[in-house]
């Protein structure tokens, strides 16, 4: 983890009890986190702490009992909303609840943890007992957090709902998703809360309307496990897709190898397209294989 560190001091005046001040600081541009621990003489001075964005939006405020926060666009620290560390001018905000009668010295030591190059380990379909799963979503959360993984995407079949609550821990990013889910054919959508407009589709002209909103709306588009024998893609390939899902584990070998086969002949003709896999998790299955 490549980390850039900076110290900024703050003398409070003994007047200046019971103010509120601002304290600004320069965040650089690529940083993923940041974290902020502070010292003082507490034993004569109680200084309480908050953080204001350059837009002078207020993610958080804590009191004296807290001695460092995290805020990234992911998680942060309780009592503080998730936010982008967006390069510019942040502000800490110091609450001088009481001071010495010496004045006292604030440190701020303020650490930005940089954007880089990183494997993550992750699954892009799992269902929720909102759909035909059996553990809720915090259980699920709690089971990929359990099994190490980096981030999960939640996508019930064409619902919504699993998105509307943050999941997210400081070690996993829980993302939002839907499966369309067609008796001919089931489309990933990834990574906005509400892909769908419509689920009802009877036309192939309807599909490439239900596919095409998504990806305006900002959903990656996965056709997944296409050559399922049971639940496989019907609807042909000449449609609007950014992904497609190559090996599914809750499906048997010979129709993933199809589909890598079919994938591979893609390729050779020229064509760029995305592979994945996914677990598609219902329930804890011992010996199933993962994607």
């Amino acid at each position: 983890m490549i980390e850039q560190t900076q110290i900024v001091e703050r003398f409070v005046a003994p007047e200046e009890e019971g103010f509120y001040l601002r304290v600004p600081f320069q965040v650089p541009e690529g940083v993923e986190r940041i974290r902020i621990s502070y010292t003082y003489r507490k034993n004569e001075n109680i200084i309480d702490i908050g953080l204001c964005s350059p837009e002078g939006k207020v993610i958080g405020w804590a009191g004296s009992n807290r001695d460092e926060l995290a805020v990234s666009e992911a998680v942060a620290s309780p009592g503080f909303t998730p936010s982008p560390p967006a390069a510019g001018q942040w502000q800490i905000l110091l609450g001088a609840y009481h001071v010495a009668k010496k004045g006292c010295t604030v440190q701020y030591h303020i650490v930005f943890e940089k954007k880089e190059l990183r494997i993550f380990k992750g699954d892009t379909h799992t269902h929720t007992n909102g759909s035909d799963g059996v553990f809720t979503p915090k259980e699920l959360t709690q089971i990929a957090g359990r099994m190490r993984l980096d981030y999960l995407f939640l996508t019930d079949h064409n619902n919504e709902v699993q998105n509307e609550t943050p999941y997210s821990t400081d070690t996993l990013t829980v993302l939002p998703g839907t499966e369309w889910t067609h008796y001919r054919g089931h489309a990933g959508m990834l990574g906005i809360r509400h892909p769908l407009r419509d689920i009802i589709a009877n036309s192939g002209e309807e599909v490439r309307e239900i596919l095409q909103i998504a990806q305006e709306r900002g959903a990656l588009v996965c056709l997944n496990h296409p050559f399922c024998p049971f639940c496989g893609w019907k609807f042909g390939f000449d449609l609007p897709y950014d992904l497609v899902e190559v090996w599914n584990g809750g499906i048997g070998a010979e129709a993933n190898l199809k589909c890598l086969h079919w994938w591979d002949g893609e390729l050779r003709k020229g064509k760029r397209i995305a592979a994945i896999g996914g677990s598609d998790f219902h329930r804890l299955e011992p010996g199933r294989i993962p994607a």
